[in-house]
């Protein structure tokens, strides 16, 4: 056991990773992993950050390798991905404890609408986004509350189509202020990085 907890290492101990990673899907931790899987993925990504402003704070960074074979993943996806995630803060006033946004882009798309619900349509800064429910669970089991009862938490997917990138917004809870969040990774800009 001694053993095993002197190999742990901090993110900020890491250096000199290798980014071919046989396939394998890796964390970001710095501006140096991201510019890395930027040139993996082929496009400029966003990563908004202004959502830390609306009370949520970035908790993870990860880049989707497409066909990896880590069974932690909720959905495989048939191309690399960028998948950034938000969570509310613990002493949020609008948000219920472990509300969760996420926001995947990848040059194909992530989730086939076909097995979601459709809800609606919007339209923000000229971009059509489509919003659904998925009532059966394919994507991500359900979530239960974090207020002590077992009320399940919404889940609600808005994909668009941006300058040939494919987004997927997923909010877990966090009913309100959806399309707040919605309008600032819309218009959030592509990081020129590099």
């Amino acid at each position: 056991m001694a053993k095993m907890v002197q190999s742990f290492a901090s993110p900020q101990q890491i250096q000199h990773v290798r980014y071919d990673g046989e396939g394998n899907s890796f964390p970001l931790y710095d501006e140096t992993d991201l510019l890395e899987a930027k040139d993996i993925l082929g496009f400029k990504v966003k990563f908004p950050l202004a959502l830390q402003g609306k009370g949520l704070t970035l908790i993870n960074s990860t880049l989707l390798k497409a066909g990896d074979q880590n069974t932690g993943f909720s959905f495989r996806q048939s191309s690399d991905a960028l998948w950034n995630s938000y969570r509310a803060r613990y002493d949020s006033p609008i948000y219920d404890l472990n509300d969760e946004l996420s926001l995947y882009q990848s040059q194909a798309p992530l989730f086939d609408a076909a097995k979601l619900t459709y809800i609606r349509k919007l339209e923000m800064n000229g971009i059509e986004i489509s919003a659904y429910t998925d009532n059966s669970h394919l994507y991500f089991g359900p979530l239960y509350s974090g207020n002590g009862t077992t009320k399940v938490k919404s889940q609600t997917y808005y994909l668009w189509k941006q300058e040939d990138i494919y987004y997927a917004a997923i909010f877990l809870g966090m009913d309100q202020n959806q399309e707040a969040n919605l309008k600032a990774l819309v218009s959030a800009p592509l990081e020129e990085l590099g």
